[in-house]
This record gives structure tokens, sequence and C-alpha cells, in this order.
């Protein structure tokens, strides 16, 4: 969902496992919604969901062909084991456009507002 007219809040319900599929499904979402305008992500994982390998080994290949159309992506996990992974993705995307990984969602959002971020991806970009 949008959350204001930059910012896309993007959240994985407790225990469900995140297959392939579902990261081609949310990829359209996320498509359909943005309408082509470059956004800022807060992603949202909680506790008990569960990412499978392939699915965000496929995640980072797709944002990584989207990068022009990310602005930066702020990531709230909230168990270790979820933090391990998206540490892993991290490192393969923080080329691309600028991530952080956050505990809570307030501070997530006060990073996806700094105006740095669009200035910060320029220097990546360049």
């Amino acid at each position: 969902r949008l959350i204001n007219c930059n910012t896309l809040e993007i959240t994985y319900f407790d225990d469900i496992s995140v297959e392939c599929d579902d990261i081609l499904e949310t990829l359209w979402v996320i498509d359909h919604i943005s309408k082509g305008r470059s956004l800022r992500h807060l992603v949202v994982i909680n506790e008990f969901t569960l990412f499978s390998i392939e699915a965000k080994q496929l995640l980072a290949e797709e944002n990584i062909k989207r990068k022009s159309k990310i602005v930066g992506e702020a990531i709230v996990v909230r168990s270790i084991a979820t933090r391990l992974l998206e540490n892993f993705y991290k490192q393969q995307i923080d080329k691309y456009y600028p991530v952080k990984l956050f505990d809570n969602t307030l501070e997530a959002k006060k990073w996806l507002e700094n105006p740095e971020l669009s200035i910060n991806k320029l220097n990546i970009i360049v």
C-alpha cells in the first residue's frame, strides 16, 4: 500500500512461507501501484515469516532490474533468522540503491523520509 505519495509499504504476514510465485505476485502489485514512479520501499517482515532462499534470490535479481524505480529500501526484521537472510540480500542490493535494516517501523520510516536518500541514490548510480 502507498503510505504517502512516494513511499510504498510492503508487509509480509506472520506464519507464511514466501516462495518464488509469491515474489512474482508481489512485484506485479508493486509495478501496478507505482505506475512507473520511483518509490521508497518500507518492507516489514514479521517474526514468523519465512522466505525460501530461491524466493529471496529472485527478489534480489528482480529488484536489481527495477533499481531505477527504487529510491531506497528500509527493511524491518523481527527475528534473528530473518536478519541473517536480509543481510545477505542487502549485500547483493546495496550497490544499486540504499538499503538498511531496522528493528522497528518508526526508525525505518524516519530513514526513508530523509531527503539525503535521493542524493545518495544518485551517487550510487553515477
